[in-house]
């Protein structure tokens, strides 16, 4: 994961030096967390989509675990705001279209 996306997470700012070919990622600061736009996309056995999608920001800070032999994993927690208004978060599932045109209903 790199760094920008950890920044995502957290207050730290980034900073790069070309001459020394470095990139430093510092937390702590007065710096405000950032909203982000959130989307995870689970696909079913059948090969449609289940989409979830919300506005927020990290909350309660993140847990790293770094081991040489798995995936670097990045557990996070995220609150949603209200950015739209009437809107934190939502769930779509793509399902078969009814065969008449109209509303299967739920599935």
């Amino acid at each position: 994961m790199g760094f920008r996306k950890i920044k995502l997470l957290t207050t730290a700012k980034t900073d790069e030096n070309q001459e020394k070919g470095t990139r430093t990622l510092t937390f702590g600061g007065n710096n405000p967390m950032k909203n982000v736009l959130i989307r995870f996309v689970h696909t079913k056995d059948s090969g449609k989509k289940i989409r979830f999608t919300m506005i927020g920001s990290s909350g309660n800070g993140f847990e790293m675990k770094f081991n040489p032999e798995e995936e670097t994993v990045v557990d996070a927690e995220f609150t949603a705001i209200e950015v739209l208004k009437n809107f934190l978060a939502s769930i779509e599932e793509e399902i078969e279209p009814a065969s008449d045109g109209g509303n299967s209903g739920e599935q």
